[in-house]
């Protein structure tokens, strides 16, 4: 069973000064273009209140003609493949999310490590959050229907330029934004477009693992998925206490965000460090060099300096 993992920040008696705000970050698709670009040439902004998740969509180069479904991993248990059992035909939104359909015997792998719990599907006429359950035959309405999306929701005619939509932390089953972690894949296709009026898929997306022409009525197994935390650091320099929520994550994932120094391989080898890794056996110590990697969930203590000396960066910062 998978647990969620989320970022963990706490005040260390006096020493750790803690600000935290909300991240703004910037997604590219996957620069192909099956049907005509809209998704593969498309960019996503996401940015969140604390409680709700907001996301600017602004189209690539031709018309959202198709249904845009972003399948989400919460941390939680869920399912690894869309494939025979998900079979939910009721409407053309929760015909996307079911991907081909169990008649074609095709099945949508996702990266290892990701469980989509949820997804969102958005035409031009709704836009809308569904559950996944996750064991189990799917049949029609058996995706659990969550909630409408907010802000624009969906695109009103295939051309607008750009459009918004929200849902809340507690939408996708997390309970605020105190360091939470969610994954997404994009996918792009006419869910009745093919042989028999089931799914066909483009080759468009958020993630990676895509093939270079369209997906069609075939099976695709994708290899990488993309993350948004909410975690931003501001206030004034000192140590702060977090851990890292993805797995294999190693040090230099933080260096590119901010200075470590007294590491092996860090900007300034020779200082005193600033960053102190926990470890299995309840210590917390100067890691070997910056490519060491920690457990996941395992906790770091470092030191945000307020300047952009040896590589750092001023507060406030996002760590992405």
């Amino acid at each position: 069973m998978k647990t969620v993992t989320r970022f963990a920040v706490s005040l260390l008696a006096g020493v750790l000064f803690v600000g935290l705000s909300h991240a703004q970050v910037s997604y590219s698709g996957n620069g192909e273009s099956g049907f005509g670009g809209p998704i593969g040439g498309s960019t996503m902004s996401i940015t969140d209140d604390g409680v709700t998740v907001t996301v600017t969509f602004t189209k690539g180069g031709g018309d959202f003609n198709d249904t845009f479904v972003l399948y989400i991993d919460n941390g939680g248990t869920g399912r690894s493949t869309i494939g025979t059992e998900v079979n939910d035909r009721a409407d053309a939104n929760r015909a996307a999310i079911s991907f081909m359909e169990a008649a074609t015997t095709e099945v949508l792998t996702f990266p290892s490590g990701f469980e989509a719990t949820h997804a969102i599907a958005i035409n031009t006429s709704f836009g809308g959050l569904w559950s996944i359950p996750n064991s189990g035959s799917i049949s029609n309405n058996g995706l659990t229907f969550v909630t409408g999306l907010g802000g624009d929701g969906n695109p009103s005619s295939n051309t607008d330029a750009s459009f918004t939509f929200s849902f809340s932390f507690s939408d996708i089953g997390l309970e605020d934004s105190s360091g939470v972690a969610f994954q997404f894949i994009g996918t792009y296709l006419n869910p009745f477009g093919g042989d028999g009026s089931l799914g066909f898929a483009s080759n468009e997306g958020f993630g990676s693992g895509f093939p270079g022409s369209n997906i069609a009525q075939a099976s695709a197994t994708l290899t990488g998925s993309e993350m948004y935390t909410s975690v931003f650091v501001d206030g004034t320099a000192g140590w702060r206490m977090l851990s890292l929520p993805i797995t294999g994550g190693a040090i230099d994932d933080i260096s590119d965000d901010t200075a470590i120094q007294g590491v092996d391989g860090g900007s300034d080898g020779t200082a005193a460090s600033n960053f102190y890794t926990y470890n299995s056996s309840g210590a917390y110590g100067i890691p070997g060099n910056i490519f060491s990697s920690f457990g996941d969930g395992y906790g770091f203590i470092t030191y945000f300096y307020d300047n952009t000396d040896n590589g750092s960066s001023a507060l406030p910062l996002t760590l992405d």
